[in-house]
């Protein structure tokens, strides 16, 4: 179990937060707050005070907060999930400051919910154009501290990235003079009774309205949402992170596929490797050869070893020219036919640390041993033998839960 303080442990989110903790792997060993209540782990006034090491905070406090909460993360080293809101773009900058030496996960809102409906908006901003009228209501309870909510200004600015930031904010609207402007995304704001948080994005036009709307039923969405993100946080190298970062390392890996019409030409000793290689692809590129995968290492003594992979179509055209490089230099080659290419993909790979490790534990515990390997941000490449597809890819596919 990990070691959870709790911001503002007193308030609604905070015990909901205490509530849930235990589902999301952590002990909560200590709060701060200055009217706390009732509460089964110790509680202290101010974080100055508090002399229990953690491995996370998740802050639901008040901006007025912030500076003693970075001085204690910043002092201690320790991640923290900043999920208040209300900061102003100054405070926002010193957060991000603050990052640059202890890692820390902002978001204006914690549901994985709204955060779905951020893309969408952005996405329908840029489908719809620039002909819309865009306006957002969202609706909180009576005891909400700020205004517009953090959620309603993402929402904002999430369409206004569409529209290259052009547009300007109106914060409801009063007086005589209140004609729209075609060049502002309006905001509105209802308090009332016990809402939760509801938020809608209306996209007006002239012949049609399309509304993206989100509400959440119970403030466990939020405390859910903060608790997965200090999950994710644990470990973390320090950097601002943001909801994106967790969604797109919760599903890192979103695909595998293979490609059973491969070649693999296995090359060695080959010298010197400048001119050999060059005259190699010199001739490929002649012989119209599309290759796919190239792994090269070097002996440190002017020698290498190079694996190339290329459709089985142009293998006899490649052989051609393997053969003429090695009438001319020195090394030996070996062509396989055996094999099997195997992608592992997701965008979330460039976010996430050890989908390599998961990689090669999977193939490992398969008896599995790569032929030869590539890497980029955002795929990992492999050539196994065809004998071993059915072993490696049950392998695969179940470390990554696809």
């Amino acid at each position: 179990m990990k070691k959870l303080l709790i911001h503002g442990c007193g308030g609604k989110m905070g015990r909901t937060v205490a509530e849930l903790a235990g589902e999301h792997g952590f002990t909560v060993v200590a709060g701060i707050d200055k009217y706390p209540g009732e509460a089964p782990f110790p509680v202290y006034g101010e974080l100055a005070d508090c002399p229990v090491a953690v491995d996370v905070v998740i802050d639901f406090s008040r901006p007025d907060s912030l500076p003693s909460l970075l001085n204690y993360v910043q002092r201690t080293h320790t991640p923290a999930v900043i999920a208040t809101t209300g900061f102003s773009d100054e405070e926002l900058a010193v957060i991000a400051d603050a990052s640059k030496s202890t890692a820390l996960f902002v978001s204006a809102n914690m549901s994985l919910g709204i955060n779905l409906v951020l893309d969408l908006c952005k996405r329908a901003a840029s489908f719809l154009g620039d002909g819309c009228d865009v306006e957002i209501i969202e609706k909180h309870h009576n005891q909400k501290m700020d205004s517009p909510s953090g959620t309603a200004l993402a929402l904002a600015h999430s369409v206004n990235e569409a529209y290259l930031n052009s547009k300007t904010l109106t914060f409801g609207r009063h007086g005589g003079q209140t004609k729209r402007s075609r060049g502002e995304i309006g905001i509105h704001a209802v308090r009332g009774g016990n809402i939760v948080g509801d938020h809608d994005v209306l996209f007006i036009a002239p012949q049609e309205v399309v509304t993206l709307s989100h509400s959440a039923q119970t403030r466990a969405v939020f405390a859910s949402g903060a608790l997965a993100a200090a999950a994710f946080l644990c470990g973390k190298q320090p950097g601002l992170y943001s909801m994106q970062h967790l969604l797109l390392a919760s599903s890192a890996v979103t695909n595998i596929y293979t490609d059973e019409e491969q070649v693999l030409f296995c090359l060695s000793g080959l010298r010197p490797a400048g001119t050999a290689v060059h005259e190699l692809f010199q001739g490929l590129t002649r012989e119209n050869v599309n290759v796919d995968m190239i792994n090269q290492t070097d002996d440190g003594k002017g020698a290498l070893a190079m694996g190339i992979s290329l459709p089985r179509k142009d293998s006899l055209r490649a052989m051609d020219v393997v053969v003429d490089v090695f009438s001319r230099h020195p090394g030996r080659f070996l062509r396989r036919d055996d094999v099997l290419k195997i992608v592992v993909e997701g965008e979330g790979m460039a976010a996430q640390s050890g989908v390599a490790a998961r990689f090669y534990a999977a193939l490992s515990s398969a008896h599995v041993s790569p032929l030869i390997v590539t890497t980029s941000d955002t795929s990992i490449c492999c050539c196994i033998r065809s004998a071993q597809r059915r072993e490696a890819l049950e392998s695969l596919l179940s470390e990554f839960n696809l």
